[in-house]
């Protein structure tokens, strides 16, 4: 199948900013995405360098300080 070329995310209720980080199969290795979230939007689109193929588990990784982030709402690859 035909490998995502962006992936967006929505965020609600930003208290700080931080780092979202998309993993295949493991969070070891690099994470495929990466998206900051720094408050300027709520809907955030990002372009994927090399996106897994075929089916996979996604692990999801958020990065920030010790307080509350944000709420994550939803996300979607785009090919």
């Amino acid at each position: 199948s035909e490998a995502a070329k962006e992936i967006t995310a929505e965020v609600l209720n930003m208290k700080n900013p931080g780092v979202i980080e998309f993993y295949a199969d493991a969070l070891s290795g690099k994470p495929f995405a990466r998206i900051e979230v720094d408050g300027s939007k709520n809907q955030i689109t990002h372009p994927i360098v090399k996106a897994p193929t075929g089916k996979h588990d996604v692990y999801i990784l958020f990065r920030g300080g010790d307080e509350q982030l944000f709420d994550f709402d939803w996300w979607k690859l785009v090919r």
